[in-house]
């Protein structure tokens, strides 16, 4: 899965768009109710490893934080042609 992802986003990357922003958030928290046990399992185990200082680049993050930083780095000029935004360029 995550080779069919790369190849996606190298692909992406080769189009003809002035600007490409490629967004590969951590976990992300939302609505209780859409989210799958899985999801909160895993959220409530990575917020316990982050507590003790471990795997902090992989922290939740709520999906209306991610909102607004894809809206103000859509805003933001570059003279990058892509740019990739990993966990840690989107955790504050």
């Amino acid at each position: 899965y995550p080779k069919i992802k790369g190849a996606l986003e190298e692909g992406v990357k080769k189009l003809n768009f002035n600007k490409i922003d490629i967004f590969q958030p951590p976990m992300l928290i939302r609505q209780p109710d859409l989210m799958r046990e899985g999801e909160k399992s895993g959220i409530n185990i990575l917020n316990k490893l982050n507590k003790i200082g471990v795997l902090k680049s992989q922290k939740p993050l709520a999906v209306e934080a991610l909102a607004e930083k894809m809206l103000k780095i859509a805003k933001t000029p570059s003279k990058e042609k892509a740019t990739t935004y990993r966990p840690k360029d989107l955790i504050s």
